[in-house]
């Protein structure tokens, strides 16, 4: 954990950015904290 992927796991894009990226499995993918209000 804490490491970053080997270069032949990570996504290539080619140059090119897409409008959303399809998440991974280890994608956080709850809610997210929006921090105290008020």
């Amino acid at each position: 954990q804490g490491t970053p992927r080997p270069k032949d796991l990570r996504r290539s894009n080619g140059g090119v950015w897409p409008e959303t990226l399809e998440p991974l499995t280890d994608t956080y993918a709850a809610q997210v904290f929006p921090g105290p209000l008020g």
